[in-house]
């Protein structure tokens, strides 16, 4: 489809200094005083004068000059054109127009510009009253809201073939509703036609799963969707606690904390559960407390049982579920909504949290055509709770197609 200015708006920009162009040719004036605040590693972002609900990314110039990087980069942005249901997702920064210079040559794209009030997910990781500082009416609802916003738009991504590769938090925006956005699509993982993955060795090392900081090798082959899952689980994790690590911990002498998060990472050392080895930062434990069992059992899946063995980690669509429960849970009872508890969860007599099972032998989904297996084809193993259905269906947890409208 022919990207065009008049697709945006009409009128007259101001003075400026950079000129770039559509399809068509037409140009359009970019002010440098328009420069956005965030310059991503890729380039800069400029509002549109004329448009201001949507912005423009220019590539750096070494960049386009590395032929190599050009090739690539090109590649990449013609398979997202190709791909209108993610450019109709509100929560995606996502490519719907290439622009260009007064050569024709490609030096850009035209995307939805993040609306006023969404800020960078490590803006509310330094403890509630960071939290408060941005977002005074802000509780842990809320909170939840984005996780589960940010896990649901990840499912949507791997059904149509993209996976992120970078999980730097400052990457995912959220607002005071708990709606999320997505930024530097352009550097996601994205099956092609043929099956072959565009990606890079783009990672966020805090983030990351084990399996990769192992091997930084292993950076730029095709990342997994276990990996994806992974690095969900740890930003979910860090949104529910206000900014605290899952696998952050402190020594049992001093109360220190011990290592970094990608060290213990490596390690296997997450301190959440019994028997873990080692111990939680007490600061933290009562926020830990009122999560919900089903949630508190989803993340220790995840970074314990699933450290060493990736298909026991909890699938998206069954993470998003379980922070779904929470959301409710937290509307109905005001101990969980609270962002800094004075006191921890009473233990219920006789109640014990119930291992999540889920079935890693002879359950299969259908994958998404670009992420065909060139072995098993669109039929793999799967690791989805039972009940949750197949990649052509929606999914039992109110998954919605195309991002559809947020919870509020």
């Amino acid at each position: 489809m022919k990207f065009t200015f008049d697709s945006l708006a009409n009128g007259n920009a101001p003075e400026a200094q950079i000129t770039v162009y559509d399809d068509d040719r037409k140009p359009l004036v970019l002010g440098v005083a328009q420069q956005l605040g965030r310059t991503g590693a890729g380039g800069s972002v400029y509002e549109i004068p004329t448009a201001p609900e949507f912005c423009v990314k220019l590539f750096k110039p070494q960049d386009l000059a590395d032929n190599t990087k050009r090739k690539h980069i090109l590649s990449v942005l013609e398979m997202m054109l190709e791909m209108p249901e993610c450019a109709r997702n509100p929560n995606l920064a996502w490519p719907f127009g290439l622009v260009y210079d007064k050569e024709h040559s490609m030096i850009g794209y035209a995307m939805r510009r993040i609306p006023k009030g969404y800020v960078p997910f490590k803006t509310v990781f330094g403890g509630a009253m960071s939290v408060k500082r941005e977002f005074p009416t802000m509780g842990r609802k809320e909170l939840a809201k984005a996780a589960r916003n940010f896990v649901e738009t990840l499912d949507f991504l791997e059904s149509v073939g993209v996976r992120p590769t970078d999980f730097n938090p400052e990457n995912f925006m959220l607002n005071e509703r708990g709606e999320v956005r997505f930024l530097d699509c352009d550097s996601y993982m994205i099956y092609s036609r043929s099956g072959k993955a565009m990606t890079g060795d783009m990672y966020f090392p805090d983030c990351a799963a084990p399996e990769l900081l192992r091997n930084p090798k292993s950076l730029c082959a095709p990342r997994t969707l276990e990996q994806t899952s992974f690095s969900a689980a740890v930003l979910s994790f860090m949104l529910v606690m206000t900014g605290q690590h899952p696998y952050s911990f402190v020594g049992a002498q001093d109360g220190t904390t011990t290592g970094t998060p990608s060290e213990n990472i490596i390690a296997g050392k997450c301190p959440l559960g019994k028997g873990a080895g080692c111990r939680q930062d007490p600061r933290w434990y009562a926020l830990w407390s009122w999560l919900t069992s089903g949630l508190q059992v989803a993340f220790i899946t995840t970074f314990r049982d699933g450290h060493a063995n990736p298909s026991l980690r909890t699938p998206l669509a069954a993470l998003a579920a379980e922070l779904g429960k929470f959301v409710y849970e937290c509307g109905r009872l005001p101990e969980r909504n609270d962002l800094s508890p004075k006191i921890s969860k009473p233990r219920e007599a006789g109640i014990q949290p119930t291992p999540m099972a889920f079935p890693t032998r002879g359950y299969a989904y259908a994958l998404h055509p670009r992420m065909a297996h060139p072995q098993y084809g669109t039929r793999q193993p799967a690791h989805r709770p039972h009940g949750y259905g197949d990649r052509t269906s929606n999914f039992g947890c109110n998954y919605r197609p195309f991002g559809g409208r947020q919870y509020r």
